[in-house]
């Protein structure tokens, strides 16, 4: 039903997922399903965001709210839609939800975030192909616009073995720190 933003068809390693059979009956994923109506805004909270064409299932992703922050947590949909760009059209209703949100129940919701960023993994990295695109800083906690000069020094960062890092860490923190300029 749905593709995994780990598994790839092309790698042989990855070959036994696809023969695998589902652990769920997703044909009748709606079958007994009793709804409650949680209003337009339940609060915060975690919640599931379906999306459905005919009242067909093809998408899914779980959200989390926050009374200052919406993060997507995660995104699945039916391969068979994929020619929609499912991924782009869940982002694109989040956005437009958070945005009902704070205009209407809560002025603080500001940010979205979509999840975890891995810099060496294409089936979670195609989050820096949106911008604008902020990081926070771990040492201020402030955000940081992620500019190429960023980018850049965070993936050569990213690269050091571990014990260079504490090393790098403990002489400057000039990796980590906020550049002039940039804090928001």
């Amino acid at each position: 039903m749905c593709s995994s933003p780990v598994y790839d068809e092309e790698n042989e390693n990855d070959k036994s997922i696809k023969e695998r059979p589902a652990p769920y009956n997703f044909e009748k994923v709606d079958d007994f399903r009793s709804y409650k109506d949680e209003a337009i805004y339940p609060g915060p909270g975690s919640y599931h965001y379906y999306h459905r064409i005919d009242g067909k299932l093809i998408a899914m992703g779980v959200v989390d709210i926050t009374k200052r922050v919406m993060n997507s947590q995660y995104f699945i949909y039916d391969p068979e839609y994929s020619f929609l760009c499912m991924g782009v059209v869940g982002a694109i209703h989040e956005i437009e939800y958070m945005r009902m949100i704070q205009k209407n129940y809560n002025s603080h919701l500001n940010d979205y975030q979509l999840g975890e960023l891995v810099w060496n993994c294409p089936k979670v990295n195609y989050k820096l192909n949106y911008k604008p695109g902020y990081l926070i800083c771990p040492r201020t906690k402030q955000k940081v616009l992620l500019d190429e000069a960023i980018r850049q020094r965070v993936i050569a960062f990213s690269k050091l073995p571990i014990k260079y890092k504490r090393e790098e860490i403990k002489e400057t923190l000039s990796l980590i720190d906020l550049p002039p300029g940039k804090v928001l």
